[in-house]
């Protein structure tokens, strides 16, 4: 006799919480608010790239599998596997992006082209928020633009350009937290729903039309 299916807890505040803070620090850092713009790598930037946007967000996608959500399992698994390879360069002292500022062509070359690739990851996932999640599509749209900031940055060594990209991770650092906020607040422990920007398919539109009119004749 098979066991029945268990249904796991919801994923998505933890792998937003995750987002939303190591997103935070890499924008302090790259975009240089409320700190000096300085080279190298900090013990606490590592760690934070290794286990808040590392082990958290990887935990929360292969959590988000059994709830059958694809989304949520390749945005968070796949941005894990990126702020571990994030962190553990950095460990190995070459991973901050603002080390390309002056630094050798072949560096800024090859640490661009990491970026890069997630320039190109991120504009799939974009694409697929187009028509279904408007907070989504808000949150990879600048992200997307930070990933191409940093790209340009590392790439050419501009610091201007590598603090222009610090600034809008730290802008999708603020709609992060207001998914984690979305997600973990309702009327059972907050006052209100929050809107999380999910667009309804026209079956849950029918469905959500009949208890709507039920309200309105209360």
């Amino acid at each position: 006799m098979t066991s029945p299916f268990r249904q796991f807890a919801d994923a998505r505040p933890m792998g937003w919480a995750g987002f939303a803070i190591v997103l935070f620090v890499l924008g302090l850092h790259s975009g240089a608010i409320a700190l000096p713009f300085s080279t190298g790598v900090t013990s606490s930037q590592i760690a934070t790239d290794l286990f808040l946007g590392g082990v958290v967000l990887l935990l929360a996608g292969l959590w988000s599998f059994p709830n059958n959500d694809t989304f949520g399992a390749t945005l968070f698994t796949v941005y894990g596997a990126f702020f571990i390879s994030l962190g553990y360069s950095g460990s190995r002292g070459d991973s901050s992006t603002n080390d390309a500022v002056g630094a050798d062509r072949g560096f800024r070359h090859s640490f661009g082209t990491f970026f890069l690739a997630f320039v190109l990851f991120n504009f799939f996932l974009l694409l697929s928020s187009l028509k279904n999640h408007i907070g989504h599509l808000v949150f990879l749209f600048i992200l997307e633009i930070t990933w191409i900031l940093l790209t340009a940055g590392v790439w050419t060594g501009k610091r201007t350009v590598v603090k222009s990209g610090g600034w809008f991770a730290f802008f999708s650092s603020l709609i992060a937290f207001y998914h984690l906020g979305s997600t973990i607040l309702n009327k059972d422990n907050f006052f209100v729903n929050l809107p999380s920007g999910r667009l309804l398919k026209k079956g849950e539109q029918q469905q959500h039309q009949p208890e709507a009119t039920a309200e309105s004749q209360v």
